[in-house]
């Protein structure tokens, strides 16, 4: 295969997170979490009994859902700044992340592909789909209507409402496809991947160790969160997603 300076500079990246996930997470010896991490973690002298308790539990999902797909492809102690459960005018939650070249690259992208950057470009818009994806995925797995699903719910809301979940996967599944009907057919696909992730028992562990440790009103560190995905992950040195087989691999990779 061709080694592009864009394919060349996504592996040096992909190295360089594999090198800091070893080092800071695994081969060292775990720290505790920081004093000052759990002070930032402080639910701030909210009054629980004035919450949806239920509500909570669904953005505390949403946002593991996305923060374990970091996790998942090494990019996690490099990308993610910060969970806040701390709700505003725009959102209830959200997962702060920062240097994804991947999204970047493919907010730019313009144009036909080149053949022998097809796969690769395809590969990116997948992983990023299925980072999008994991946060409704995992609040309704937790939470959601079981004769109902969230894919068939963000399609239907999306005529009338924006969601950035929603319309950034789209966007990427154009932006790797030559017409709206193979957009669309990847979407789909892309959709019940991420329900297949998720349902691998390491992963949901995973969302759920993280999930169950966001509480309304606290903002999370990067490095809190991280924590807490490796201890419920164990202790397998290698890269999260590389342990789940040669079939993730290939879609994500």
């Amino acid at each position: 295969m061709l080694q592009s300076p864009l394919r060349v500079m996504f592996l040096r990246e992909i190295f360089l997170n594999w090198l800091d996930f070893i080092t800071r997470g695994y081969i060292l010896s775990r720290q505790k979490i920081s004093s000052e991490g759990v002070a930032q973690m402080s639910t701030l002298g909210i009054d629980w009994d004035t919450y949806d308790r239920d509500h909570i539990r669904e953005h505390a999902f949403h946002e593991a859902g996305h923060a374990v797909v970091e996790f998942l492809l090494g990019r996690a102690r490099g990308h993610l700044v910060h969970i806040s459960m701390r709700g505003d005018h725009a959102v209830a939650a959200r997962v702060r992340r920062e240097r994804c070249m991947d999204v970047m690259f493919l907010h730019q992208l313009r144009g036909p592909i080149a053949d022998d950057q097809h796969a690769f470009a395809r590969a990116m818009a997948v992983r990023e789909a299925v980072q999008c994806f994991a946060g409704p995925a995992a609040e309704w797995e937790a939470t959601g209507d079981p004769d109902d699903h969230w894919f068939s719910h963000l399609c239907k809301a999306a005529d009338y409402e924006e969601n950035s979940d929603f319309d950034d996967a789209l966007l990427f599944a154009r932006k790797v496809t030559n017409s709206e009907g193979k957009a669309w057919l990847l979407l789909r696909r892309i959709a019940a991947w991420t329900d297949e992730l998720l349902s691998l028992p390491r992963v949901w562990k995973t969302v759920e160790s993280l999930a169950n440790s966001l509480h309304h009103g606290i903002e999370m560190p990067g490095a809190v969160a991280c924590e807490i995905m490796e201890r419920a992950w164990g202790g397998d040195h290698r890269l999260p997603i590389f342990t789940l087989g040669r079939k993730w691999r290939r879609r994500m990779l």
